[in-house]
């Protein structure tokens, strides 16, 4: 299994997310959602800009530290 995930900024200072959980299919040789479908924020506001800057920045530091 694995997930899917993609933060959008809205403004320079709020944003909205959403997510999706994949998993492997052998039959198929394909990834496929699971049951529980996209998973989506709850809204668009700072909290949500303020996780995808930390987001970010982890993606940063682990890809090129």
């Amino acid at each position: 299994m694995t997930n899917s995930a993609c933060y959008t900024p809205i403004t320079n200072k709020t944003a909205s997310w959403l997510s999706v959980v994949y998993r492997y299919d052998p039959v198929t040789g394909t990834m496929l959602p699971t049951g529980n479908g996209v998973t989506e924020s709850s809204g668009i506001n700072k909290d949500n800009h303020d996780e995808m800057l930390k987001w970010f920045s982890n993606l940063m530091a682990d890809t090129f530290a």
